[in-house]
C-alpha cells in the first residue's frame, strides 16, 4: 500500500534476527497478510544493514532491508522486493539489462 512496513528489535535481539530471524503476524499490517497467511519471516544480511543518522532517540537507530517468507520458508508472494525480483527475471528473460546509475 506503499508504506515501509517494519518490525522493531532491540539490538540485545540483533544477532538472533540475522540468525533465526523474528517472526511477525503479517495480518496485524494493513495490506500486507491475510489471517490465513499471516505468520511471516524477514530474512536480512549483514548487507542490508545502513545507520539510521537522523533518527538518534536514546541511542544508535539502523535499519536491515529484509526479504519475507512463510513459516515453509518459502518468499512470500506479497512481498514488493519479491514481486521486483520476479518482474526483474521476466524483463532478464526478454533480452533486457537493468543498469542503475547514482543520482539519475
Amino acid at each position: 500500500m506503499g508504506i515501509v512496513k517494519s518490525v522493531t528489535i532491540p539490538v540485545s535481539e540483533l544477532a538472533t534476527a540475522l540468525d533465526q530471524g523474528i517472526w511477525f503476524d503479517g495480518s496485524s499490517v494493513e495490506g500486507f497478510a491475510r489471517i490465513a497467511e499471516s505468520d511471516m519471516l524477514p530474512g536480512a544480511g549483514p548487507r542490508h544493514y545502513a545507520a539510521i543518522p537522523w533518527q538518534q532517540d536514546g541511542g544508535a537507530t539502523a535499519r536491515l532491508i529484509c526479504d519475507v517468507y512463510t513459516p515453509a520458508g518459502e518468499p512470500f508472494e506479497g512481498d514488493p522486493r519479491r514481486i521486483l525480483k520476479r518482474a526483474m527475471q521476466e524483463v532478464a528473460a526478454l533480452g533486457f539489462v537493468y543498469k542503475y546509475r547514482a543520482g539519475a
